[in-house]
């Protein structure tokens, strides 16, 4: 498998992860 990723798909992706994290904290 390779993992072809633009580097905006990458912000965007570790983003959503960050404030899912954020979120998951504050439950």
């Amino acid at each position: 498998a390779h993992f072809e990723i633009s580097h905006e798909e990458a912000k965007s992706a570790l983003a959503k992860y960050e404030k899912g994290l954020k979120e998951l904290k504050y439950i």
